[in-house]
């Protein structure tokens, strides 16, 4: 966590974006992929994996959720219900992200400013290194307090195994 905080350029190896390419392109593929890619979405308030503002673009690289001219999917220039903002006890409207980009003539996609009021933009990679840059003093205490109690323990553990092992010696 220390690392993390004082060198954010390690941001690629603690979060290997292979990894989050392959859930996005296997959501619908994947039922329980699908489960946690929701859950993590809503839980941190993202959408996409990426570390940009434009998270929600992620979801092109879906075959159900690209913005082509030939994407015939009723999910087309969308993005997951998971990527809605939501406010606590609302029902969860499985449409909200319908439409995120339109789709202009020459075949290329730009935002739908009306719809991106309502959907979490910032990719997960960023709120989750956001969160961790400013908890990471805070994490890395908490981690630094549960070790040095376990290492003491393991200390006098090893000293009471040498303790018996010198007993048995002096028997023998």
């Amino acid at each position: 966590m220390f690392v993390f905080y004082y060198a954010p350029q390690f941001k690629e190896y603690v979060f290997p974006k292979t990894a989050f390419v392959s859930a996005i392109h296997g959501y619908r593929d994947d039922p329980d992929m699908q489960h946690l890619i929701d859950s993590m979405q809503e839980q941190l308030g993202c959408c996409g994996y990426s570390d940009s503002k434009e998270g929600y673009k992620d979801w092109n690289g879906n075959v159900y959720f690209n913005c082509t001219p030939t994407n015939l999917s009723a999910e087309k220039c969308s993005v997951p219900y998971s990527c809605c903002i939501r406010t606590p006890g609302e029902r969860i409207n499985y449409q909200c992200g319908r439409n995120i980009q339109i789709l202009k003539a020459d075949g290329t996609a730009e935002p739908n400013e009306a719809v991106l009021e309502g959907i979490h933009n910032d990719g997960c990679i960023r709120v989750l290194g956001t969160y961790i840059n400013d908890h990471s003093l805070m994490i890395g205490g908490i981690m630094l307090g549960v070790l040095l109690p376990q290492v003491f323990i393991i200390v006098l553990s090893r000293n009471l195994i040498d303790m018996i092992n010198l007993q048995k010696s002096k028997w023998n």
